[in-house]
């Protein structure tokens, strides 16, 4: 009988489980994610012993979803958050419940600046140049973003720094902050196969596909894409389940129309830039 191993993670639950069943087709992967597993808790702890390894997102430990649960088989794996390509992206709710654009969950946080800021959609749009990323700071977080990412795994044994040259070789390795491409995936769960299986590990080279591109994709803004050496640069925005993708001017009008439907000062923009962007003299830029 095949051992079987549990995966437990975030949005990238189902691209690590099918990287680590190509890399290990002799086991048995389920999956399941944060917030599934935190619904049905105790229907997965009874059947916690029935798997070999458990392969935990770290969230799992610090929401206290693994109290009372032996950790000598657990393998724990963070998910990828690199905000590098995607300074502008930002999170925009009211009351505390996140509000839906036509990117799901994510704003750029130019456009909702400049709409509590009363700037017409053309004058936000104006604002979408390096001159305002440089003085935001968006150019001068990469390091710190690439250390929290390399230090991230490498807290839990999985040293990615190598990986990291290489993702960058081949291109922006994410879709949007926390959804990364699915061979940036590949590769740290090979980390995990060849730690957990060694020399049985299959390296067919095949890759799942990229489960992730389904959701909204943010686009690398080109400036940004160039002092980075990418080339997929563009102002082109991807929503959900859609293979439509729809341009900036259409983003920041679907953007205002949403924003209309709330009272401005109730709005509550949410990112590391935000205070900064606040503060700017727009007119100015």
């Amino acid at each position: 009988m095949k051992e079987k191993w549990l995966v437990v993670s975030n949005c990238q639950t189902a691209g690590l489980g099918n990287c680590l069943s190509l890399l290990c087709p002799q086991v048995d992967i389920d999956t399941c994610d944060i917030w599934r597993f935190r619904s049905e808790r105790s229907e997965w702890l009874s059947r916690i012993a029935d798997y070999r390894h458990l392969i935990f997102n770290p969230e799992l430990q610090e929401m206290g979803l693994l109290d009372s649960i032996p950790l000598d088989n657990v393998t724990f794996v963070p998910g990828f958050d690199f905000r590098g390509f995607h300074p502008d992206l930002a999170y925009v709710t009211r009351e505390g419940v996140v509000i839906k654009s036509a990117m799901d969950d994510y704003h750029s946080l130019i456009v909702a600046t400049a709409y509590r800021r009363g700037l017409t959609p053309d004058s936000a749009k104006q604002l979408f140049a390096a001159s305002t990323y440089q003085k935001l700071g968006y150019f001068s977080i990469w390091e710190s973003e690439k250390k929290m990412l390399v230090d991230r795994f490498s807290a839990h044994g999985l040293d990615v720094r190598a990986e990291f040259v290489k993702w960058m070789r081949e291109g922006g390795f994410m879709h949007s902050k926390n959804h990364p491409k699915i061979g940036a995936i590949y590769d740290v769960a090979s980390k995990v196969a060849r730690k957990l299986q060694g020399d049985a590990v299959v390296e067919a080279g095949i890759r799942p596909h990229d489960n992730l591109v389904v959701a909204p994709i943010f686009p690398i803004y080109p400036e940004i894409a160039e002092r980075y050496g990418v080339r997929t640069g563009s102002y082109f925005f991807k929503g959900f389940d859609s293979y439509r993708p729809f341009h900036l001017d259409e983003f920041i009008a679907s953007s205002y129309d949403v924003y209309s439907g709330y009272p401005v000062e109730e709005l509550e923009v949410h990112s590391p830039h935000y205070e900064k962007a606040m503060n700017l003299a727009w007119e100015q830029i």
